[in-house]
């Protein structure tokens, strides 16, 4: 995951796929506890096309061994990664605080669907992915 060479979004989208671009930090706690319902998402769709990648923000020459540890104390089955502080700016927005956790849910055209932006974790993170993947699965059909 981590070691592998970095890779575009573009090259994730639009490949027939939902994909869950999700940042995060290992330091936020509402991160933290959004975990288990990525974890969820991703067993439960992943044979349907859904993956679920975890960007944090990071610096990678700073957290990669903290990353490391926190995918594999956290168990986490998804993809993770770092993301640029460009990229994150992009995906933000002008706000400079850069709010984490947030995710972006794209379809399988590529495009972000709508209301696919979800800020912050809590214990509502699963249901809206849910019913984001399960709309656009039903609209694939």
């Amino acid at each position: 995951m981590l070691d592998a060479p970095p890779i575009k979004l573009s090259q994730m989208t639009g490949k027939n796929k939902i994909v869950v671009v999700n940042f995060w930090a290992t330091w936020c706690g509402p991160c933290i506890q959004e975990v288990p319902q990525l974890k969820a998402i991703q067993r439960e769709y992943q044979s349907q096309g859904v993956e679920i990648i975890g960007l944090s923000i990071e610096a990678p020459s700073q957290a990669i061994g903290l990353v490391k540890n926190f995918a594999q104390q956290y168990e986490v089955n998804y993809r993770l990664g770092f993301s640029s502080g460009e990229m994150f700016a992009a995906f933000n927005g002008p706000d400079p605080r850069g709010v984490i956790p947030q995710s972006f849910v794209f379809g399988r055209d590529g495009n972000l669907l709508p209301n696919g932006h979800i800020i912050g974790g809590g214990s509502s993170v699963h249901a809206k992915l849910q019913a984001l993947i399960e709309k656009e699965l039903k609209g694939a059909s």
